[in-house]
């Protein structure tokens, strides 16, 4: 057996799962991290203007301590370049108590009143202000940090807010990347320890087994209590048990065709030998007509042993399927029976009933179910059919003494004989023709008051 190539285009990462798992633990971890990074960067924005009103605050109350409530501009530019905002102003019970700052604080081109910052709406003004390459002056209200009591308004140049944010960003980034790649190497050498190393063992003894299922390697021997433990021991349960068959199958191939060979010189030899007791039935000697009829009886049972060896050992023909009345062929069965037979079968298949298959192969079905009953001591064999859905279902009922149990479990396999002198392949030829035909054949039971058989065929095919 050749040994299974993949396509030569695909690539180390299509062909090797150690190298998937690496990719997507990586991915995972950066899909996390960007997760992560939403909510952060919203909140660094929020926690820059909130450090911007705190200071801005305290540069207000600088005003409030000068004696007239005025300081020179000098300390004013000093005071505002110290809180990072271009005007202040601090309200009390919605009354203006002071102001700094030249710009008015209606020159500015957006605002956001931190009170009513939502969420969702933290993290969308700070993907949009990372996007906006000019984003120009922003004003900030909201409350105090150092008293609640006190409404601060500012106006701030947001270029240097998008410039921490920007640094800020790679610094996640960066950490993302470290985080990511330590995560995927120790889950990487985790996963591959537990699983990629014992999987491709499993995998390397499956093609070694594939190739040649009869050499001795055998997957090897873990004591895990996880799914990979288990699906190594099955498969070397599975591996003892396919061994174990071709053995026997290689056994029965050999042993089958030395049988045929046998059976065929046999034939011959017994052809002679039937020649021989015609002969002897036809003498009129009291003494050989008393052993005549054992003589021919053995003789013609040791025949259709070699016959049905043959029959056996041979590759079943292509079917010939056409289509004809089931009923009809019983008749002709029931004919050759119930001439000089011991047996009786009725035939209770209704005249109308079609059947769709190879009419020679289907009736050497009946006749071996038919001969079984004969041998094992019926008196009557009765045959039905229906059409239930798409099947043919068709009933062979004996009132024969049935199948012993200790054998009842292997009627189907070759040399499996209930009868003495039977060759124990009649039931493994029928359920080989019928699944050629595509269909089934069961015993559904079996007792003192006879055995029921079942055959299932496809009614259109």
């Amino acid at each position: 057996m050749s040994k299974p190539r993949l396509p030569k285009h695909s690539s180390f990462v299509a062909r090797s799962l150690s190298a998937k798992l690496l990719l997507l633990t990586i991915a995972f971890v950066m899909l996390g991290e960007v997760l992560i990074y939403s909510p952060s960067i919203g909140r660094y924005r929020v926690e820059y203007l909130s450090d911007k009103l705190e200071a801005a605050h305290l540069a207000g109350l600088t005003v409030e301590a000068a004696p007239d409530g005025r300081v020179m501009d000098e300390l004013t530019r000093r005071l505002l370049s110290h809180a990072g905002v271009l005007a202040v102003d601090l309200l009390r019970d919605d009354q203006v108590t002071h102001m700094l700052g030249e710009v008015p604080i209606s020159e500015r081109e957006s605002s956001v009143d931190l009170r009513e910052l939502s969420f969702f709406m933290a993290i969308l003004q700070a993907y949009q202000l990372l996007a906006d390459a000019n984003p120009g002056r922003l004003e900030v209200v909201g409350e105090s940090p150092k008293n609640e009591n006190v409404l601060v308004k500012i106006i701030i140049d947001q270029e240097n807010l998008r410039t921490g944010m920007i640094e800020y960003s790679y610094r996640i980034l960066l950490l993302s990347i470290i985080i990511s790649l330590i995560t995927a190497t120790l889950l990487y050498g985790a996963l591959r320890w537990l699983m990629i190393r014992p999987i491709r063992q499993l995998t390397d003894t499956m093609v070694s087994f594939h190739r040649n299922p009869e050499a001795t390697t055998m997957a090897e021997t873990v004591e895990r209590s996880d799914e990979v433990g288990l699906a190594l021991r099955e498969f070397r349960t599975m591996q003892n048990g396919i061994r174990a068959a071709l053995r026997q199958k290689t056994r029965l191939a050999t042993l089958g065709t030395a049988v045929s060979k046998i059976s065929h010189d046999l034939r011959n030899m017994l052809a002679t030998a039937i020649l021989v007791s015609d002969r002897l039935a036809e003498s009129e000697d009291p003494q050989v007509q008393k052993v005549a009829p054992v003589l021919v009886r053995s003789i013609d049972r040791a025949a259709a042993l070699c016959e049905q060896t043959l029959n056996f050992t041979h590759e079943l023909p292509p079917l010939t399927k056409t289509r004809f009345p089931l009923s009809k062929l019983i008749d002709e069965i029931a004919q050759e029976y119930g001439t000089g037979g011991n047996i009786t079968l009725r035939n209770q298949v209704d005249p109308k009933l079609i059947l769709h298959a190879d009419r020679d192969q289907f009736s050497r079905i009946i006749h071996n179910l038919c001969r079984n009953a004969q041998n094992a001591g019926a008196a009557h064999v009765d045959i039905d059919a229906f059409l239930e859905d798409s099947t043919v279902e068709v009933d062979i009922r004996d009132d024969g003494p049935g199948i012993p149990t200790h054998v009842q479990d292997q009627i189907f396999q070759p040399f499996a004989t209930t009868a003495n002198g039977g060759s124990g392949l009649g039931l493994a030829i029928c359920k080989d023709l019928a699944l050629a035909h595509g269909g089934t054949i069961h015993m559904l039971e079996t007792g003192p008051a006879g055995t029921h058989f079942k055959i299932s065929l496809p009614a259109i095919q």
